[in-house]
C-alpha cells in the first residue's frame, strides 16, 4: 500500500470518530457504546489488513480514541460509591459514637444512596450525614426537646426525593419535626426544619400539623405545605392563631408551675412582678416575671407547640430585649459573679446566641485599680480578655436599642390573669 492511501485511511478513522462524537443524527440519538467500539475495531482492521506492521501502535490509538469518546458520551464508568459499611465507619468514626439509627437510602434519586444518623438514643444529642464519597457533616446538635419521638421518625418520599423526619418533645403533647435531605448532591437540612409538627406525603401533597385549641381540647388538624421545586424548599402556609389556646396555656403554668414553685414563700405572692412583652413580633407575646427578691431570680415564659417554656433566670436577675426584634439579653448577678446570656428567638422558640459570663477570683483584687479588670471574662466558656468580652457582648446585643422587660406596664401575681385574658 502507497504512503498517500495509509495517509488516507488515517483520515478516514479520524472523521468517523468525529463524526460520531461530535455530529446529530436526524433524531438527534446519541451513539452507544458499542456502536463506537465497532467504528475503532473496523478502522483499525482496514489498517491490519493493508500493512500489518502498524498493528499495534493502531490499536492503541483506537482504545485511546475509543476512551475520549467514552468520556465525551458520559459513558465511562466512574469510580464506585463507598459501600454502607464504609460510610457508617467513616461517620461514627467523625461522630465519636455509634449511630443509634441508621438511615441509607438514595435520597435525591440519582442512583447513590447517602445516610443520615442519630446521635444518642432516647435522648438525641446530634444529627450527622455522609454522602456516597465518605464526607461526613454534623447537620445539627441543638433541639426543641431533647427527646426522641423513636416511634415517629420515618424516610417520606416526595416528588422522587426521600426525606428524613426526625421528631423530638419534651415530654408533653407538642413536637417538633426537623428534616433532611439531599439538594444538588449535597447533604442538607431543609429551611423549614425546626418549624414543623409533623411531615406526611398523601396523594402527591405534603403536609405537616397544628393544634387548634379553639374547641378547647387539642385538635391536631392537618396544614398543606407550599413546594418550590427551583429551591426544593417547604413552606408553611398561614394558619390562624387560636388565642384562647396560649392563653389559657401561660395562666395555667402561672397558677401552677410557677405559684407551686414559690409556694414557701409569701413575699413572691406580694411583691412580685409580672410583664407581657414581645420579643419576636408574632401573634403570641411573652410574658416575663421577677419573683421581687434576688434569690428567687426571674423567669421567661414562651408558647409554641400548644406549649409554654421557661428560662429561669438566678439572683437578682433580668432581661433586656429589642421590641418585635427577636433578640433578648438575660443578666444576672451575686456575689462577684455575672453573666450575659444572648437568645434569638422566633415563633415561641429562644435559642442561646452567645454565652458570657466573668467573676471575681478568690483574693484576686489587690484594692487598686480598676477591679473590673481583676474579673475573668469567658465567651462561650473561652477565657478571653475584658475588651474581647465586651466587644463580642456589643456586637451580638445592641444595648442602645433595648427596653427593661419591667419598664412597661407590670402586673401583680393576682392580676396577671386578667391581663392576659385582655391582651
Amino acid at each position: 500500500m502507497s504512503a498517500n492511501r495509509s495517509k488516507i485511511l488515517l483520515f478516514t478513522l479520524a472523521l468517523t470518530l468525529t463524526l460520531s462524537a461530535c455530529g446529530s443524527t436526524e433524531n438527534d440519538d446519541t451513539p452507544s457504546r458499542e456502536t463506537a467500539a465497532a467504528t475503532a475495531q473496523n478502522g483499525s482492521q482496514q489498517l491490519v489488513d493493508g500493512q500489518g506492521q502498524q498493528t499495534t501502535k493502531q490499536s492503541e490509538s483506537s482504545d485511546t480514541a475509543k476512551d475520549k469518546l467514552d468520556e465525551a458520551l458520559g459513558l465511562k464508568e466512574q469510580s464506585p460509591a463507598l459501600s454502607e459499611d464504609e460510610l457508617k465507619e467513616k461517620l461514627e468514626a467523625e461522630a465519636g459514637a455509634a449511630a443509634s439509627k441508621w438511615y441509607y437510602d438514595d435520597y435525591d434519586g440519582d442512583g447513590t444512596k447517602e445516610a443520615y444518623a442519630i446521635i444518642g438514643g432516647e435522648t438525641i444529642t446530634a444529627v450527622y450525614a455522609v454522602d456516597r464519597d465518605g464526607n461526613v457533616s454534623l447537620m445539627r446538635d441543638e433541639f426543641w426537646g431533647t427527646n426522641y419521638n423513636v416511634n415517629y421518625d420515618s424516610l417520606v418520599e416526595f416528588k422522587g426525593k426521600k426525606y428524613l423526619a426526625i421528631n423530638t418533645h419534651n415530654g408533653g403533647s407538642g413536637s417538633v419535626t426537623y428534616l433532611f435531605s439531599v439538594k444538588n448532591g449535597k447533604m442538607q437540612e431543609l429551611a423549614v426544619s425546626g418549624e414543623l409538627q409533623g411531615f406526611t406525603v398523601e396523594d402527591g401533597h405534603a403536609y405537616t400539623t397544628y393544634n387548634d385549641f379553639s374547641k378547647g381540647y387539642h385538635d391536631w388538624v392537618q396544614l398543606e405545605l407550599d413546594y418550590d421545586s427551583d429551591s426544593q424548599e417547604f413552606a408553611i402556609e398561614d394558619k390562624p392563631v387560636d388565642s384562647g389556646e396560649w392563653k389559657q396555656a401561660y395562666i395555667d403554668y402561672i397558677d401552677n408551675t410557677i405559684a407551686e414553685n414559690f409556694s414557701d414563700s409569701s413575699m413572691f405572692f406580694e411583691v412580685s412582678q409580672f410583664a407581657i412583652i414581645d420579643i419576636d413580633g408574632d401573634e403570641v407575646p411573652e410574658v416575663f416575671y421577677d419573683s421581687g427578691f434576688g434569690a428567687g431570680g426571674s423567669g421567661l415564659l414562651t408558647y409554641a407547640d400548644g406549649e409554654v417554656s421557661e428560662i429561669h433566670g438566678g439572683n437578682s436577675s433580668g432581661i433586656y430585649y429589642i421590641e418585635a426584634g427577636g433578640i433578648f439579653k438575660y443578666n444576672s448577678g451575686h456575689m462577684d459573679s455575672f453573666t450575659d446570656d444572648v437568645y434569638t428567638i422566633s415563633g415561641g422558640k429562644p435559642k442561646l446566641k452567645l454565652s458570657g459570663k466573668y467573676y471575681l477570683p478568690d483574693g484576686a483584687y489587690t484594692g487598686t485599680g480598676d477591679v473590673q479588670d481583676y474579673y475573668e471574662y469567658y465567651i462561650n466558656d473561652a477565657q478571653v480578655p475584658r475588651g474581647v468580652y465586651e466587644k463580642k457582648l456589643a456586637a451580638a446585643f445592641d444595648q442602645s436599642s433595648a427596653k427593661c422587660a419591667l419598664d412597661g406596664e407590670t402586673y401583680t401575681y393576682y392580676d396577671i390573669t386578667s391581663a392576659i385574658q385582655g391582651y
